[in-house]
């Protein structure tokens, strides 16, 4: 919209979920994560003047791909893999309690990838290779 100095005008424009979607390559199609966005209004990105919070409603979540690399947070994040993963998170806190070192150790295991988890004790191989196989037919 072209000003000319001291002008303002009123204007009003309409999103759809297309303006806030990405392709998601496991899901093989767009999609639009819930949430919350900032649409920002300025004259340049370092000079914002407006600026409004929106809050998405989504019924399909982007795929969480799962592989030897995926750290057990991003793991637990897909429902398939967390069902299998349950009974490694049952005996980490049968092992700790459920108090200050059952919560010391989710927040060290979070960014440990799942190839660690035999190593632990936590699953066997083949375990973690079903785990892989059965979250990505999902």
């Amino acid at each position: 919209v072209a000003l000319e100095s001291g002008e303002t005008k009123m204007l009003q424009f309409g999103l759809g979920w297309r303006d806030f979607a990405f392709y998601d390559v496991v899901a093989n199609g767009w999609i639009m994560d819930a949430g919350e966005y900032e649409i920002s209004i300025g004259a340049s990105a370092a000079d914002i003047r407006l600026a409004a919070r929106v809050t998405l409603l989504s019924s399909h979540q982007a795929a969480v791909a799962i592989d030897r690399k995926t750290p057990f947070a991003k793991a637990l994040q897909h429902p398939v893999a967390r069902e299998r993963l349950q009974p490694a998170l049952d005996g980490m806190r049968e092992r700790f309690g459920d108090g200050e070192g059952s919560e010391t150790m989710m927040l060290f295991m979070s960014d440990t990838p799942l190839s660690k988890f035999p190593i632990m004790g936590a699953l066997t191989e083949d375990q973690l290779e079903e785990l892989i196989a059965a979250a990505n037919t999902e």
